[in-house]
């Protein structure tokens, strides 16, 4: 009789947003060799996420190597910080550390970029118009027969020469100063903690008080984490202390942003509008309020929600096991 040798391991995922779940299940059942279905519990210390684990026993081949090996050689983090991570005792211990680009980080940094475009541009509003048969002749007078925004009378701007201030200058908030200094935007950050001087030469930020860089920002962007004490931290006194000529970002979480106070803020002239990726109630109710104004534009909450995005990051993650267990070193080490 044939003798297979067997191993068994623990699986064990400490947080991870719910839309991550199913492809996580697929990336380790094609590691096991096996379907595998994980029961999912909320992660308490870190909100909006889930956690699970699982125990296994298998043949001793590769993937069974991976997922059991005898002592830690890895810690892989999503991600391009290693905040939180002991390097030098890592180091020290042999561990490898990778930290990988996360594509739905940049992504979600990209569509903020995207949605301050389009409403500096007035983009929504000139696409539908040109979709009615409205070419906004009454505002803007023919040139040579074709119509021009020479006069300036339809507001419209860029982002060159503009100031944006991010609050919560964390990793999609790093991502986006980047690109903004890329467009020749001057920007500002606010965190309950400065960065250190070299991280914010690194970002291309400079540090302001929350009051400050609320009244000299021309895009005002919300990366903060979501967390208990930020629910509805932009409220009406956040917007009479912006411009009038401003407009907020939000591609974090939903209930940081009072929409009751935005709606206030935008048709009583505090701003000039807002670009949300992320609501207070999802869906959205057909109907309500917000959706009713014109310089508001929304998306349905997938600024990071990329397939291919989340697929490139896990086999990346499952390529560093193979590599490490081959005495090989991990894409992305630090």
């Amino acid at each position: 009789m044939a003798y297979t040798s067997t191993t068994r391991g623990v699986v064990f995922i400490h947080s991870t947003p719910r839309a991550l779940t199913a492809h996580i299940e697929w990336a380790l059942g094609g590691l096991l060799g096996t379907p595998v279905n994980l029961d999912w519990v909320e992660q308490p210390v870190a909100p909006g996420t889930v956690r699970s684990e699982m125990s296994w026993i298998g043949a001793a081949d590769l993937s069974a190597k991976i997922a059991s090996a005898p002592r830690l050689r890895l810690i892989q983090r999503m991600g391009e910080r290693s905040d939180g991570i002991d390097l030098a005792l890592a180091h020290q211990k042999g561990i490898h550390v990778s930290c990988i680009p996360r594509l739905t980080l940049i992504y979600t940094a990209e569509h903020g970029i995207m949605m301050m475009l389009a409403l500096s541009k007035n983009l929504v509003q000139s696409h539908n118009q040109i979709h009615a048969g409205q070419w906004n002749n009454e505002l803007v007078k023919p040139v040579d027969a074709v119509a021009y925004n020479w006069t300036g009378t339809t507001p419209l701007s860029g982002l060159y020469g503009k100031t944006l201030g991010i609050i919560g200058l964390g990793e999609v908030g790093s991502i986006m100063a980047s690109i903004a200094r890329g467009f020749g935007m001057r920007v500002f950050y606010h965190n309950r903690t400065r960065l250190s001087e070299s991280k914010e030469k690194e970002y291309g930020a400079s540090y302001a008080q929350r009051d400050e860089l609320l009244a000299q920002s021309d895009f005002v962007s919300i990366t903060a984490a979501n967390l208990p004490a930020n629910r509805g931290m932009i409220d009406l006194n956040t917007f009479k202390l912006m411009k009038r000529s401003a407009f907020l970002i939000n591609t974090s979480r939903g209930k940081l942003v009072n929409e009751d106070d935005l709606h206030t803020a935008i048709t009583t002239g505090l701003i000039a509008g807002a670009g949300l990726d992320v609501h207070w109630e999802e869906p959205r109710v057909l109907g309500d309020k917000l959706l009713s104004l014109p310089n508001i534009i929304m998306t349905p909450h997938y600024a990071g929600g990329s397939r291919f995005g989340v697929l490139e990051e896990l086999k990346v993650i499952f390529h560093n096991c193979r590599q490490v267990i081959a005495g090989q070193l991990p894409d992305h080490k630090v």
